[in-house]
């Protein structure tokens, strides 16, 4: 459930957080009427970014587990009478992890224990 634009005030919200991994996450939310209490709009952003946790042995110039993800989303309500009431969610989002830090146990079973092969 998105969280409906206001139709009546302007509001906006800026957020920003540091960790460690150089992990940032930073959002901004911006909001109000087009036409006063008929048509509202909301527009949020979304920047995530952390480098990986783990070093990759077989190329040490890259990190294993890293995420960046970005993200726009709008959110528009229409409510042309007391009785009647349109809204609408539109969203744009990039996901670019990097190499996952996971396996397969089963490939890696199936290699090395005799008789493995059938699982």
């Amino acid at each position: 459930i998105t969280k409906a634009p206001s139709m009546t005030d302007f509001k906006g919200r800026i957020s920003g957080e540091y960790a460690t991994y150089n992990s940032t996450d930073t959002q901004i939310s911006l909001e109000g009427p087009i036409v006063a209490d008929k048509l509202g709009v909301r527009i949020t952003g979304r920047h995530l970014n952390s480098d990986g946790h783990w070093t990759n042995r077989s190329n040490p110039d890259s990190d294993v587990g890293s995420t960046r993800k970005e993200a726009v989303t709008a959110t528009f309500l229409f409510q042309p009478t007391d009785a009647l009431k349109f809204k609408m969610f539109l969203q744009y989002a990039v996901d670019d992890n990097g190499q996952s830090p996971a396996i397969q146990l089963g490939k890696i079973l199936a290699a090395t224990v005799k008789g493995a092969e059938r699982w």
